[in-house]
């Protein structure tokens, strides 16, 4: 948590002093991972982290208007942040319509499908982009994640080992593990 908080300050004052898009997105990414790293009642800094990664990544995608990468991550944030969170979503789909298989918007609607119990529409999500990218180890990840939450232990087992497989880091295997042992005791 303090890693991720650290770099998106740094990150946010080297911004401030020297403007770049570069050190505008890297601390707007900074500070939405670092949500995720915050004890869960810790809601008023959560709520900073969210709020910065929107304004940070709408100042890098001032100077550069037409990268869809990063019009993805703001709506995203925009999603994590707002009180009206479709307007990143639409975004999100007008990125679609525009490149029908955009990587990161198609990524953040399956992640947020999760996080909404809406997991049939993840499920479809996660599999066109197995299909478009062979190999994506997110994709595995959050199919495995899908499945079980929608019941489905068995098909959750087997995307979780496929992603297990693709995975180099042995903390990560270990969790992944541990999480395969939570579905089938």
């Amino acid at each position: 948590r303090d890693d991720l908080l650290g770099a998106a300050l740094c990150l946010d004052r080297a911004a401030e002093f020297q403007p770049s898009s570069n050190d505008f997105r890297d601390a707007g990414l900074y500070y939405g991972s670092a949500v995720h790293s915050l004890p869960e009642e810790d809601t008023t800094m959560a709520a900073f982290c969210r709020n910065k990664s929107t304004a940070m990544l709408a100042k890098a995608l001032e100077s550069k208007p037409d990268d869809l990468d990063l019009k993805a991550d703001w709506a995203n944030a925009l999603v994590q942040s707002s009180p009206a969170p479709m307007q990143g979503v639409q975004v999100l789909l007008d990125i679609i319509r525009a490149e029908p298989k955009h990587l990161k918007a198609h990524s953040h609607l399956a992640k947020l499908a999760i996080e909404s119990g809406q997991f049939p529409k993840a499920i479809a999500r996660f599999k066109n982009l197995l299909a478009w990218y062979p190999g994506l180890g997110s994709a595995y990840l959050g199919l495995g994640e899908a499945y079980f939450r929608n019941g489905n232990k068995d098909s959750a087992v087997i995307y979780l080992q496929q992603y297990r497989g693709l995975v180099q880091d042995p903390e990560t295997q270990q969790q992944i593990d541990n999480y395969l042992h939570q579905i089938n005791p």
